[in-house]
């Protein structure tokens, strides 16, 4: 499976004046873009080629539901070509799958506004990989645990008295990832209160004379609406075994 496997797969059936604007965009993609040399773009393109070559039974089940689709035509016209274009131009081909998911939930859905498409894919377009798992480690999954506790995977225990400077550089890239992920509208801030158990009074004003009552305010980030549509939309439940 490559490209081309991909666009005959997706695309062939349509008559041939429907065709040439996608064989366009390939044929601009791989042989003549102006800001790329030719050993860059073999480079893309070899890398989109290998990564499909993977993604077949997606491809497979995806072309089946087209098929079946009542906007098949609309759908092959107007949303494929933005689907291709992003799989063209996206530094890491790795993300390829994901939107494919995204494509596979619009022929689910019945998906039909080109603005709404865009928009997620162009926020797509901006995270990185280890942004994607990130969001997933850190916010989905912790997410599906807490509608369906039976599938927690208990992890062994590791208390760490002082972090390493590897660990702390993880911590920072942690933050770094929560706060584009959060510029992305995907994050948005959550306070919760929290009882202080170690304050020192000199430190804060107006505790009032009962200390155990004071209580201080944390920030925090959890999934906006926004970024609950966003997992729906390119999310993809692993049923592997």
């Amino acid at each position: 499976m490559d490209i081309t496997d991909l666009i005959k797969k997706l695309y062939g059936v349509l008559p041939e004046a429907a065709v040439e604007p996608v064989e366009a965009i390939v044929e601009i993609g791989g042989q003549s873009i102006p800001f790329l040399s030719g050993a860059v773009n073999w480079y893309k393109f070899n890398n989109i080629n290998k990564e499909l070559t993977h993604l077949s039974r997606q491809i497979n089940t995806i072309t089946d539901k087209l098929i079946l689709s009542d906007n098949e035509v609309f759908i092959k016209q107007e949303v494929f070509p933005i689907i291709l274009n992003k799989i063209l131009n996206d530094e890491q081909s790795e993300k390829i799958s994901v939107m494919l998911n995204g494509f596979e939930h619009i022929i689910d859905e019945n998906i039909l506004d080109t603005d709404k498409i865009f928009h997620y894919y162009d926020v797509l377009s901006e995270m990185r990989l280890s942004e994607i798992v990130h969001l997933t480690e850190g916010y989905v999954k912790p997410m599906e645990n807490a509608r369906n506790p039976y599938k927690i995977k208990l992890n062994p225990l590791r208390i760490n008295i002082q972090k390493t400077e590897e660990e702390k550089e993880r911590a920072d890239l942690e933050r770094y990832m929560d706060n584009k992920l959060h510029r992305l509208g995907i994050l948005q801030y959550a306070k919760e209160q929290t009882r202080n158990r170690n304050y020192r009074p000199q430190d804060y004003k107006d505790l009032g004379s009962n200390k155990k009552d004071y209580k201080v305010n944390i920030e925090r980030f959890e999934i906006s609406n926004f970024g609950l549509r966003f997992i729906e939309f390119f999310y993809k439940e692993d049923t592997a075994e």
